[in-house]
């Protein structure tokens, strides 16, 4: 779900023949949601998604009508809540049920997480949000919001690097805002 943006609602519908493998200078899958929260979509995963996928094909086969996740439970619904009680299960054993914060982590948040990266890594908000079949205004009510500067702090720093490698131009000397006393009054 990481590196393919989908809801833990979404991974359950999907079968090997929603998955499209494609190569080239921007290796992905290229999956069909057929049960989307907004209906049916395309999503388009990270470059890592491809080693992900041919890896489960390895285990399972990929027959087209097979499930990619949990293929042993024709019951989607039943997969769907293995798949929780695995998630569940994993957190406890790496002691990461709760974030730093003190917030309970459920299987949402590697939708969250595959969407942070994105924003962390300068992706434009309205590419996040068509892969994710959400809204701009989502992405930045929900998501960007939490953006903070310590999160990125390379980008912030790249001004003044530029400011510094460019020394040969002269900038103008900022001198501090002096108000005298008696022009002060409040709003």
């Amino acid at each position: 779900m990481v590196k393919s943006f989908l809801r833990a609602s979404e991974w359950a519908s999907i079968q090997h023949k929603h998955i499209k493998i494609v190569g080239g200078p921007n290796p992905h899958l290229e999956i069909a949601v057929p049960k989307g929260k907004t209906g049916v979509r395309w999503a388009y995963t990270l470059p890592e998604g491809v080693s992900i996928y041919k890896r489960i094909v390895e285990r399972t086969g990929n027959d087209p009508d097979r499930y990619v996740f949990l293929s042993e439970y024709a019951n989607r619904t039943t997969a769907s809540e293995r798949m929780h009680d695995l998630f569940e299960k994993l957190l406890q054993l790496t002691d990461l049920k709760t974030d730093e914060l003190g917030g309970k982590r459920v299987i949402h948040c590697l939708r969250h997480s595959a969407i942070m990266f994105a924003l962390l890594d300068g992706v434009a908000h309205f590419v996040i949000a068509n892969n994710a079949g959400t809204s701009v205004r989502q992405i930045e009510r929900f998501y960007a919001s939490r953006y903070t500067a310590a999160m990125n702090i390379a980008e912030l720093h790249k001004t003044r690097s530029r400011a510094h490698a460019d020394s040969s131009r002269r900038r103008p000397t900022v001198r501090p805002l002096r108000v005298a006393q008696s022009r002060r009054h409040s709003d």
